[in-house]
């Protein structure tokens, strides 16, 4: 049986998003808060290493399935 190609793009966009979201919220990267808008910052933070951790699995997803496809 065979996917289609758009529910399969659809289920590892789904999956990098949640992966991201994850990350972004779980990475233990901040130290502890010292000034009353740390919980700004930190905010801010998290939401920058969502989006770029997101953006890493999708470059990397992209390479490793380019390198399959040509060397396979």
């Amino acid at each position: 049986m065979k996917i289609p190609s758009s529910i399969l793009t659809l289920l590892v966009g789904i999956g990098i998003t949640l992966v991201s979201l994850w990350y972004g919220q779980n990475h233990n990267l901040l130290p502890v808060a010292a000034s009353a808008q740390a919980a700004e910052v930190d905010g801010l933070f998290n939401i920058m290493i969502t989006i770029s951790f997101g953006l890493v699995l999708l470059v990397e997803g992209v390479l490793v399935v380019s390198l399959i496809v040509r060397f396979v």
